[in-house]
C-alpha cells in the first residue's frame, strides 16, 4: 500500500516530487516522460525493476537530459544503495535519446524514504585520490520535513498541491491542527477527482 501510493502521488503531481528532491543540486530540470521501469537482461540475467523512471529535460544542457530512478523505501533496506548503483548501470546501458537513439542519459538514482532515514545516503567506493565509484543518490526522508513549513509552503504558492499527499508522513503530519489544516488547503482544490485521491493517498 505504502509503494502503490507512493508512486500514484508521483505521478498524479510529479512536480512536487522533482522539487523536493532536486532542491539546493542547482540543476534546472523538468519532467519530460515517464519511461518503462524495467531494464531488458541477457537471458539468464537478473531482470532490475524500478519503481519509476522519469526522463528529465536538462533546461541548461539540452544535450544532456537525465533519467531519475525512483525507488521508494517503507522501511530500510542496507542493500539499496547497491540495488539503486546497479540500476543506474543498467539504464545507462539500454536507454537512449536523441533522433539516432544513440544518446547516452545521465542516470541519478532517487531514494524516497517513508518512513525511517537512508543511512548512509551515499556509497562511496573511491581510493584517496577520488578514482572509483561513488553512488551518492537523491534522497528524501519524509520524517525529516515539517508537516507545518510543507502546508505554509503549497498556502503561499511556493509548492504545488501534490505535496499534500506527503504530508502524513512528515514530523506533525498526525497532529489535529495539521490535519485540520490539511483538510482546508485540499477542500480548496478545484477538482473534485484530485481531493479524491488526496484522501485516499493521505488516509
Amino acid at each position: 500500500m505504502f509503494d502503490q501510493s507512493a508512486r500514484y502521488a508521483t505521478q498524479a503531481e510529479p512536480e512536487a516530487v522533482l522539487s523536493r528532491l532536486l532542491r539546493g543540486t542547482g540543476a534546472t530540470l523538468r519532467l519530460r516522460e515517464w519511461l518503462d521501469t524495467r531494464t531488458t537482461p541477457r537471458p539468464g540475467k537478473p531482470d532490475l525493476t524500478a519503481d519509476l523512471v522519469a526522463a528529465l529535460v536538462n533546461e541548461s544542457q539540452p544535450d544532456q537530459p537525465w533519467l531519475l530512478v525512483f525507488e521508494f523505501q517503507a522501511q530500510h533496506d542496507p542493500d539499496k544503495l547497491d540495488v539503486t548503483l546497479a540500476e543506474a548501470a543498467r539504464f545507462r546501458i539500454v536507454v537512449r535519446h536523441g533522433e539516432d537513439g544513440r544518446g547516452k542519459y545521465n542516470v541519478c538514482p532517487a531514494l524516497v524514504y517513508l518512513c525511517g532515514r537512508c543511512l548512509p545516503d551515499v556509497l562511496d567506493m573511491t581510493l584517496p585520490d577520488g578514482h572509483g565509484i561513488r553512488n551518492a543518490p537523491l534522497v528524501w526522508n519524509l520524517e525529516a520535513d515539517s508537516a507545518a513549513a510543507a502546508l505554509a509552503s503549497v498556502a503561499a504558492g511556493q509548492a504545488t498541491w501534490g505535496l499534500l499527499f506527503w504530508i502524513p508522513l512528515m514530523q506533525g503530519g498526525g497532529e489535529v491542527a495539521t490535519i485540520a489544516r490539511w483538510r482546508e488547503l485540499a477542500s480548496a482544490l478545484p477538482d473534485p477527482r484530485a481531493r479524491g485521491d488526496l484522501g485516499v493517498v493521505a488516509l
